[in-house]
């Protein structure tokens, strides 16, 4: 499982949509309850456009893990795509208060709703909190497109530099 849901993945940071579509469909239909490829796979749905899908497919993910915020990150990235704003901060401010860690990757999805938010500001805060953590999720950090909107400020080259990437 974790092979075919890494391919999904790959095709994600690709942005090869409909490839990562269609592995994600194929790894939920091997194991029903992969609950990480099923927040991917509403992920993948938001970015195409398919909001209604994308929603659809974030709420399989609250059902099949609990009520938990880790478990809402997916949730809380799908409605900050598809413009649910009120519902991604309620999400994002779930996230935040059980964020003590700054290893986790929970940190990362703070800044990633933040940004989808358009709040960059906040994005920033979180990414600093996430390095400073040394948050293992960071490793994605150049390459995931939820981000994109960071790209252009000098400060995400800094951040990658401090990482040992090149911008």
């Amino acid at each position: 499982m974790p092979i075919n849901f890494h391919l999904g993945v790959t095709y994600y940071y690709a942005r090869q949509y409909d490839d990562a579509i269609d592995q994600l469909v194929k790894t939920t239909e091997m194991d029903p309850s992969f609950v990480a490829a099923h927040g991917l796979l509403a992920v993948t749905y938001a970015r195409k456009g398919m909001s209604q899908v994308a929603v659809a497919e974030a709420e399989k993910i609250v059902a099949l893990s609990g009520d938990g915020p880790r478990d809402k990150t997916a949730v809380g990235i799908v409605n900050a795509m598809v413009g649910k704003q009120d519902d991604a901060r309620n999400i994002l401010g779930e996230l935040e208060q059980a964020s003590h860690n700054p290893k986790s990757a929970t940190t990362l999805s703070c800044a990633v709703i933040h940004a989808l938010l358009g709040e960059r500001e906040q994005a920033f805060v979180w990414l600093d909190r996430a390095y400073q953590g040394r948050a293992s999720s960071l490793v994605y950090v150049g390459q995931t497109p939820d981000l994109s909107s960071l790209h252009q400020d000098p400060r995400f080259d800094d951040l990658l530099c401090r990482m040992g990437f090149a911008a």
